[in-house]
């Protein structure tokens, strides 16, 4: 078996850091995850930008798509 693979695309979902904790504290809420809470999800958040370098390589060779989350 190879080890390389041809990717179609590359599939990120955009979602605004405000956006995203709400979601997760809501998460953390109703299901009762003990990790969502502010001080773990401000660590998720900076791990988030750490890999933003990963999805400017796709979308400089052309193979990133976005969808972006817009909740109101």
């Amino acid at each position: 078996m190879s080890d390389i693979v041809q990717l179609p695309f590359v599939l990120y979902i955009d979602c605004s850091e405000t956006e995203m904790t709400e979601r997760l504290i809501k998460r953390g809420k109703t299901s009762g995850r003990s990790d969502d809470t502010n001080e773990i999800i401000k660590k998720r958040l900076k791990n988030h930008q750490d890999t933003l370098t990963v999805v400017e390589h796709y979308e400089s060779k052309g193979l990133l798509r976005k969808v972006l989350m817009i909740y109101h």
